[in-house]
């Protein structure tokens, strides 16, 4: 039974004698778990470099000489430690572009190789590196093809980790590495290293942002709160310019002393109305973190209520948002029929909302799109939350099948090739959606199914109306109901165009990938029923 146990561990091309002397090079997708890593193995006391950055563990030495290209620096480093350890090693993400010179440079090389879900490191850029979600996960997505080609044509012993599986087992992670470098490993050291082992560490979130410029600015009542500094160089004074509400006028240039600045913004802001603060490093032209700031001054349950649909490709979203948008001005819904134009009939991402003038901003009462409940909470809109679910597996298959009709790179695919390329995109979108905050997605996928089902509920339940793509017209019943409209039954917008049947090896794959989002499926069939009995009562 252990046998079928997967514990996210890999080890390929073993070496076929134990040798003392090894290069140990972490690599992986930066932002993957690689400092993770790097962290135990230096708990190990394998030697990682003279200059080490102490938040992400990276040999700042061979990082400067691999990425300058200066080949004789690099190499004297290498002659230099093969002479004072036997075994030692570095980790440095970018070190995948220099893995042939690496191989052929190093005594004994063994990579170890970290990957984690897609969605987690471009959610991670997104936060700390202020990087486009939609081109994080692209370059993600094209930087794990190049890690696989590496793993696929080299030669040398390879550790394969997940992060998802390495932290929440951590002794079975500890022990494996440790077998993997040739560590002995004793019952009180278990305990120190399983100690090191943790996520979102303060050191690391603090020092691995874009960000060396230190800068992010808040609001509190009528007071904006300007953070700006440079914690290497404190004895400059960023110049900071401001401008609130896209009023000319209103355009200040601030310097911040001392790494906070307050203005007093009562002359320019709006009392019980959003308000918009746009900040940028008058040097570099770069927003600081958290701008164009969005915020509503004054009690937020006093404003206006603002329907935000959370549209999960494939589940009749499209048609009720076009429903929906004939009850509604130009202006009121967003994005209207011109702006999804604009933008070559996509969802403009949510972000670019931020940066619309403020008035349209002040304007929208509904507001669609394909962006998860976690994004909108960048506008502190007073929203009622609306979303449709569908059976989890012919949600796949009907996405699938969309890609095939749709997407130019997906034409000469099978619909199994199209899903082994997109499955880390497309599965449990249904439970990322909802949640109020992304990070919960890692620690759900940890629980038990009695466990899960009580989280997934609470995030279910702070939907104010959401339907069944299985039963629309219930769904339309309650939705009229309980908001006063009166739409029709909802016609398909989207009809398919390819007559394509998955093969059961293909529902094999989906089923073995959905088991929790099957249980979200049901739990939401529970709620409606319960809404829907109270309606008809």
């Amino acid at each position: 039974m252990k046998d079928l146990i997967n514990s996210g561990i890999y080890i390929k091309n073993k070496a076929l004698e134990n040798s003392k002397e090894k290069t140990i090079i972490v690599l992986g997708m930066a932002r993957s778990g690689t400092s993770m890593v790097a962290r135990v193995l230096n708990g190990m006391d394998v030697f990682l470099g003279n200059k080490i950055d102490q938040a992400v563990f990276e040999d700042v030495e061979i990082a400067e000489s691999l990425e300058k290209g200066d080949l004789v620096s690099f190499k004297n480093l290498i002659q230099e430690r093969n002479k004072s350890h036997k075994i030692w090693g570095w980790k440095r993400p970018n070190s995948l572009n220099h893995t042939e010179l690496i191989t052929k440079s190093v005594r004994n090389p063994h990579f170890i190789i970290v990957y984690r879900d897609l969605l987690s490191i471009a959610l991670r850029n997104h936060i700390s590196m202020d990087a486009n979600l939609d081109e994080s996960l692209k370059l993600s997505n094209q930087t794990y093809q190049k890690i696989n080609e590496f793993v696929a044509k080299t030669k040398a012993p390879i550790m394969l980790v997940s992060y998802e599986k390495a932290i929440h087992r951590k002794r079975k992670f500890i022990k494996e590495l440790a077998n993997f470098i040739d560590f002995k490993l004793k019952p009180s050291k278990v305990e120190q290293l399983f100690k090191l082992i943790e996520t979102d560490r303060a050191v690391y979130l603090e020092n691995s942002t874009v960000y060396k410029f230190v800068s992010s600015i808040s609001n509190s009542g009528n007071s904006i709160v300007i953070k700006a500094n440079h914690p290497h160089k404190p004895e400059l004074n960023p110049i900071i310019s401001v401008r609130f509400n896209d009023l000319e006028k209103s355009t200040k240039l601030i310097e911040v002393t001392k790494g906070e600045k307050t203005i007093d913004a009562n002359e320019f802001l709006l009392h019980n109305s959003l308000n918009k603060v746009v900040a940028r490093d008058n040097e570099t032209k770069l927003h600081l973190n958290h701008s164009p700031l969005i915020f509503f001054n004054g009690e937020i349950s006093k404003a206006k209520p603002v329907f935000v649909f959370t549209h999960i490709p494939k589940t009749a979203g499209t048609s009720f948002r076009v429903v929906m948008e004939k009850k509604f001005s130009i202006d009121e819904f967003f994005p209207n029929k011109e702006e999804i134009k604009k933008n070559k009939g996509q969802y403009p991402n949510f972000d670019s909302l931020r940066n619309e003038p403020i008035e349209r901003i002040r304007k929208i009462n509904f507001l669609a799109g394909h962006f998860t409940k976690f994004s909108t909470l960048k506008i502190p809109f007073n929203a009622k939350y609306l979303t449709f679910f569908r059976k989890p597996a012919d949600r796949i298959i009907s996405n699938l099948i969309h890609f095939k009709a749709n997407d130019k790179r997906c034409v000469s695919l099978s619909l199994d090739e199209i899903f082994e390329q997109r499955k880390a995109n497309i599965s449990d979108l249904q439970i990322r959606y909802i949640l109020r905050d992304l990070s919960q997605y890692s620690k759900l996928k940890s629980l038990n199914d009695a466990e899960f089902r009580i989280e997934i509920s609470k995030s279910i339940m702070e939907y104010d109306f959401f339907g069944l793509k299985e039963n629309l017209e219930d769904s339309i019943l309650m939705f009229n109901s309980k908001y006063g409209f009166n739409i029709a039954p909802l016609k398909n917008q989207n009809p398919k165009k390819l007559n394509l049947e998955p093969s059961e090896q293909l529902i094999k794959k989906i089923n073995d990938l959905i088991h929790q989002e099957n249980i979200l499926y049901e739990v939401a069939i529970t709620i409606f029923n319960q809404r829907l009995k109270q309606l008809k009562s």
